[in-house]
Parts: structure tokens; sequence; C-alpha cells
């Protein structure tokens, strides 16, 4: 079976974007500690209020598990009242794709950065 990838956009309600974005954070989470089959995941924002996830599953049978996977729905729970309309999914379909400079052999030899907010 074929990798899965979709596209989900959604505008957020006035004064429910921290709110929002909270949950995102513990969803992504839940998604990385949960499921392997899950590719990539990403949330992005752009401007005030939009908000588009991107996401590869492995398979059909992964996009399946994460659709009924308790978080899954808590998220929802959480995002669904906070949106101005409705979530809208797309299937993507991956013309072309770079996935960063990859030199053979060689590491970063940057520190992680310890900033204080």
């Amino acid at each position: 079976m074929p990798a899965v990838m979709r596209r989900a956009t959604f505008r957020v309600k006035e004064g429910e974007v921290k709110r929002v974005q909270r949950a995102i954070e513990a969803f992504v989470r839940a998604i990385a500690k949960n499921e392997p089959d899950t590719l990539y995941y990403a949330s992005f924002r752009a401007g005030d209020r939009d908000f588009f996830h991107l996401m590869r599953f492995r398979n059909e049978t992964a996009e399946k598990l994460h659709a009924k996977a308790p978080y899954t729905k808590r998220f929802v729970e959480v995002l669904y009242p906070r949106c101005e309309g409705h979530v809208v999914f797309h299937d993507v379909d991956v013309l072309a794709e770079m996935n960063g400079p990859q030199k053979a052999g060689r590491r970063s030899r940057r520190k992680a950065s310890t900033r204080k907010p």
C-alpha cells in the first residue's frame, strides 16, 4: 500500500489561538510517542488565526489508527468548537520533495542553544 498524505486547514476563532496551540503541541507529542507509522506530522500557522497540518502515513491502516486514537478524539473535542467553520481535509500528492542537505560522513558540530527566555 502506498503512503497516504493529507492536509487539514482551519481557522480558529478570535481569542482561542493560545488554547488551540497548546492542544496542537500536546497532540503532536502524542503522535510522536504512539504512531511509528505516521511518517510526518507538522502544524503550521499562517497569519493570525489560520492553521494547516501536513501529515504522511505509511499506509491507509496507519491513517485509520491515527484517526481512531484516543488523543485524536481529545484533540478534535478541543479544536472543533474553537474553529470558524469546518476543518477541511485534502488529499495531497507529492510532486517533488527535498529533505534537507545531506552530506555523507559529516555531522553538525553546533551545540544546542541554552538561551534563557
